[in-house]
């Protein structure tokens, strides 16, 4: 059987490797830098051996640990594609990505069929929520012009004799 490699795999030994080899380059400039430091103070590695590991594997330590995790993360998406294809008795990985093609369509698909369910729903608030607004409207339509009726009917009862409400003659003392 014909082993194939996925493409995001290739790309991640790609920046695995790349990283590895930036991380050896930065353990050989930390060593120099280290050493170019140590005769600066005029000191031996054995007088600051703490600071020079430290500085040193500071250098290199990040770019050798993201290079193997690129490498590690590239080697089980292969095997992850691999064993999708050997269960399903398929031997290409063009094969396993038809059937994901598939899959997603078929979601893609039942999300539509959600999405118009929604918003016909929405529309039935929508319009649930206009017949009450227009209720409401009709309802005060109708206690405005049972006021107005009020209205007039105090006016005319006012111009007989005005209403004795007793704030117009107080007056207020300081």
């Amino acid at each position: 059987m014909k082993q194939r490699k996925n493409g995001m795999s290739k790309v991640l030994y790609f920046f695995g490797v790349l990283f590895v080899l930036v991380a050896a380059f930065m353990l050989i400039a930390a060593v120099g830098s280290n050493n170019v430091y140590l005769q600066s103070m005029e000191a031996s590695f054995g007088d600051m051996w703490k600071e020079s590991l430290v500085n040193i594997i500071e250098a290199f330590a990040p770019y050798l640990g993201i290079g193997i995790v690129c490498m590690g993360l590239g080697a089980a998406l292969n095997r992850t594609v691999e064993a999708a294809a050997e269960d399903r008795g398929e031997s290409d990985v063009e094969e396993v990505t038809e059937a994901f093609k598939e899959h997603v369509e078929d979601l893609s698909e039942e999300i539509a069929a959600q999405r118009k369910d929604t918003t016909l729903k929405i529309d039935d608030i929508r319009m649930a929520m206009n017949r009450d607004l227009d209720a409401f409207k009709i309802q005060r339509e109708a206690a405005e012009v049972k006021i107005s009726r009020k209205l007039d009917e105090l006016s005319e009862a006012g111009e007989q004799e005005p209403p004795k409400s007793g704030f117009g003659k107080r007056r207020f003392v300081k």
